[in-house]
């Protein structure tokens, strides 16, 4: 453990004292509802999801096909000192996720006759799920941050996060705006579709089998719930300790996924957490 705090740290904990300050209202909120046994967020009745565990390991497949092809490209054409580097990189992210995204959602569509809504990428009310992910997002950006900034404090991890690596090499405002961008538009609507509403939806079915419309709800639902933010906690694995508070950040986005059956809250929470962590290191820096 460090013996005093540098610039950086400082920084940091001046960041999250802003974003505890903010999250305190919401919090309050929170605990009179909980005072009141009132659901945190009332459950929507949807029809279980119509893929299979097979459809989801040939949308892996597919990612990781993608993913591979365009990691080669990315080190056969681009040198590591190129000061382009970090925008080569986006373009590349950009276009495996959108791939990935596009043939999943055919695929699903055609074979598994799966509908907009049963993709959690159709809701009946839209603003309502924004507004609901933004909510969360005041909610938990200060306990996740946190924890990460402890963890990292106390454990002195050796490796960063790619996009921070990337970051570190080209400080130029371009190649921090293409990097944002995609981990605030590209990145979270790829993985909350491949996490919450492929992998959770399919737990949910494969715990408790049924073909009438519900809520998830006893253990089919923790199970679900739990399988999926273990799976991407380890897949975010690279930069150590992040799968730490991102497993409970995952516990979150999962559980706004079960209750709207909707993707967009998830959605919207997982762009803020990316977009704050962003801002926050290049102010800090």
């Amino acid at each position: 453990m460090p013996s005093s705090l540098d610039g950086s740290l400082r920084g940091m904990l001046v960041a999250l004292a802003v974003l505890a300050a903010l999250a305190l209202p919401v919090w309050f909120l929170l605990s009179l509802r909980i005072a009141d046994r009132r659901s945190l967020l009332p459950p929507i009745t949807r029809r279980p999801v119509s893929w299979t565990g097979f459809d989801i390991l040939l949308v892996l497949l597919l990612h990781f096909a993608l993913r591979g092809a365009g990691e080669w490209l990315f080190k056969r054409y681009v040198a590591a000192n190129d000061p382009r580097a970090g925008i080569y990189l986006a373009l590349a992210t950009t276009v495996v996720h959108a791939l990935t995204l596009a043939g999943a959602v055919t695929y699903l569509h055609v074979v598994r006759a799966a509908t907009w809504r049963d993709l959690g990428l159709a809701s009946p009310q839209f603003g309502r799920d924004v507004l609901t992910g933004l909510v969360a997002a005041l909610a938990v950006l200060f306990p996740v941050l946190g924890l990460n900034v402890l963890l990292v404090w106390v454990l002195e991890p050796t490796a960063q996060h790619p996009v921070i690596e990337m970051l570190l090499k080209s400080r130029d405002v371009l190649t921090f705006a293409s990097l944002t961008f995609v981990a605030v538009a590209i990145v979270p609507p790829a993985e909350e579709f491949l996490y919450r509403g492929l992998l959770q939806g399919w737990l949910e079915k494969t715990a408790f089998p049924t073909s009438s419309p519900g809520v998830p709800a006893g253990p089919a639902a923790w199970v679900a719930l739990l399988g999926s933010s273990v799976v991407f906690a380890v897949m975010h694995s690279s930069a150590w300790p992040a799968p730490i508070p991102l497993f409970f950040f995952a516990l979150v986005l999962g559980f706004l996924y079960q209750r709207t059956g909707s993707l967009w809250p998830s959605i919207v929470l997982h762009a803020v957490l990316n977009g704050t962590s962003l801002l926050i290191w290049r102010l800090v820096q």
